[in-house]
């Protein structure tokens, strides 16, 4: 017993008649032979030239004549190209590429466009300028000759005037010193080379020592 191994099977692993080919047919033998160059279409598509010549040579002029009418025409719009990184030397020639002036602004039909469309220009809105009348400058008089007789002070000054003047003065002497030790601090020459290291008068000769 092969205990559901099984030995062998199907032939094929798909279906034959799907692919057109019944039960107990052979299979087409393979073809050795290279395919046609040009094989042979269902539909054979339409002449590219039609027979009659004169009728169509005259509807491709027209056609022509109508489109080099379009874009020699003031009103035709080419959308603006997107500037490459690149640079060529053919942009310059390029009639897209080229800014409409104000004279061919002017030279068009401003009759066929709808309002939205027309050149406007901006007015800029000036600031009023108010002019004092004789009231106001007797108001302003009256407020300089106020400020004159009161004489404001500032708070600084009132503060000044309430402090002695000898606690000001001694407080400024020792922020002068504090300012003048701290600017000449690094200026003082702390270096000592030694050379009076052993001298009789000097402090630092605390032992006698061997002279040579």
């Amino acid at each position: 017993m092969s205990r559901g191994r099984g030995r062998g099977g199907r032939g094929f692993t798909f279906n034959l008649e799907s692919i057109g080919i019944g039960k107990g047919e052979q299979l087409p033998a393979p073809s050795l032979a290279p395919p046609p160059l040009y094989p042979s279409l269902p539909v054979k598509p339409e002449p590219i030239i039609p027979g009659d010549n004169d009728n169509y040579n005259y509807l491709h002029d027209v056609k022509q004549s109508l489109i080099s009418s379009f874009r020699s025409s003031k009103y035709f719009v080419v959308p603006p190209k997107v500037k490459t990184t690149v640079q060529r030397y053919s942009d310059k020639f390029d009639a897209a590429n080229t800014l409409t002036t104000s004279s061919d602004l002017d030279s068009l039909d401003w009759r066929l466009f709808p309002e939205e469309l027309k050149p406007t220009k901006k007015i800029r809105k000036t600031k009023s300028v108010k002019t004092l009348g004789p009231d106001d400058v007797d108001q302003l008089l009256k407020k300089m000759e106020e400020l004159e007789e009161t004489g404001e002070k500032s708070p600084k000054s009132e503060k000044d005037e309430s402090e002695p003047e000898g606690e000001i003065d001694s407080d400024e002497g020792e922020k002068d010193e504090e300012e003048i030790e701290e600017d000449t601090d690094y200026a003082r020459n702390y270096f000592d080379n030694g050379e009076g290291f052993l001298e009789d008068n000097s402090d630092d000769n605390l032992d006698e020592g061997p002279v040579y």
